[in-house]
């Protein structure tokens, strides 16, 4: 039988991974001009119907407006930079009020009443800070950059793939929630999942409910699939979609997950994790959350973060082959990482 060919390629230095600089930089260069998810078409589903969400460490929220349009905005208010919204989901009645003062915003962003201060002519024409939002495959994401490529530009044949595993999914409605707080930076977050070359010594549940024998990988540019049949006939998706989205789907259920990080530092990160379902799923929550594995990654992630900052580890090496075992996935989205860092921008 002829061996997989195998190749070592040096990964990303660890100060990539720990450098407070760096960390700074990656904003600027990835996160202010690349998508990043906010939610599903069940969270905007009613005029005032709003979530919110962060773009690294930007405060966001979209909504529904009156008008059936969905925008997203800066989650700041116009006055003294006060947070408009709590983080969460909800449902807001005619306006937008800020806790502090009480200045009022319209549904569209538009300044209603600004406390005795309204009669001022500065006030005629003040909004809330829009920014961009796009919709795919029932999901939607925001952009704080003008000139980025457009969502389904930047994810070509995506849209797809998921509702090609998962028809329903925009009927879906939340079925549970929760994040998780991780000793670790966001791209080893990301790399952990983009590939199963740790799945047998690490996930012995998860090879036990996987066919490996009928698991392919591949990469489309800015994002990844994962896909293949579970050893109960059932089909499995994942897809990692850069920066820093992960959907996950079966057919079991059919549910899909979603999976966003969040950057609180160079080295902590925070797991957003919402699951999404048929509504008559909803009472059976302890039947389809399993976080056994999410909390077996969790502990290699933080194992590797700290071996970044080890005297014994001046590198590390990624594993190419032609197997479902390749980190080739890890290599294409350093690469990624490599060219959006490298690519002008304005601080």
């Amino acid at each position: 039988m002829e061996q997989p060919r195998i190749t070592l390629t040096e990964a990303f230095a660890n100060a990539r991974f720990t450098s407070a600089e760096h960390f700074r930089r990656e904003h600027e260069a990835i996160f202010y001009r690349n998508w990043t998810f906010v939610g599903h078409d069940c969270d905007l589903a009613e005029t005032g119907a709003y979530i919110t969400g962060y773009v690294a460490d930007q405060a966001v929220f979209a909504i529904r407006g009156e008008d059936g349009r969905v925008r997203a905005f800066y989650n700041v208010c116009k006055h003294r930079g006060h947070r408009l919204l709590d983080d969460g989901r909800g449902v807001a009645s005619r306006v937008l009020v800020c806790p502090y003062h009480a200045w009022s915003y319209e549904l569209d962003g538009r300044l209603r009443g600004a406390h005795g201060a309204q009669k001022d002519p500065i006030c005629a024409n003040m909004t809330l800070s829009e920014i961009r939002i796009d919709r795919l495959a029932g999901f939607w994401f925001v952009n704080l950059s003008s000139e980025a490529p457009a969502l389904h530009d930047t994810y070509p044949g995506l849209e797809e793939q998921i509702l090609g595993a998962v028809p329903d999914l925009p009927d879906y409605q939340v079925l549970c929630e929760g994040s998780f707080d991780i000793q670790g930076n966001w791209k080893i977050c990301m790399e952990n999942g983009l590939e199963c070359y740790h799945c047998g010594p690490a996930h012995p549940g998860f090879c036990e409910i996987l066919d490996l024998d009928n698991y392919d990988i591949a990469t489309y540019g800015a994002h990844t699939r994962h896909w293949g049949k579970m050893k109960d006939g059932g089909d499995y998706s994942s897809w990692k979609m850069f920066p820093t989205t992960t959907l996950r789907s079966s057919s079991d259920g059919p549910t899909i997950t979603s999976f966003c990080f969040r950057l609180l530092g160079p080295g902590q990160s925070r797991d957003q994790m919402t699951l999404y379902g048929p509504a008559a799923m909803a009472g059976d929550r302890d039947k389809w959350l399993n976080t056994d594995f999410l909390h077996e990654d969790i502990a290699l992630i933080e194992s590797v973060q700290t071996g970044m900052s080890s005297k014994g580890f001046p590198v590390g090496w990624l594993m190419k082959s032609d197997t479902f075992e390749s980190e080739q996935m890890l290599i294409d989205f350093e690469a990624w990482v490599e060219g959006e860092m490298n690519r002008p921008y304005a601080p």
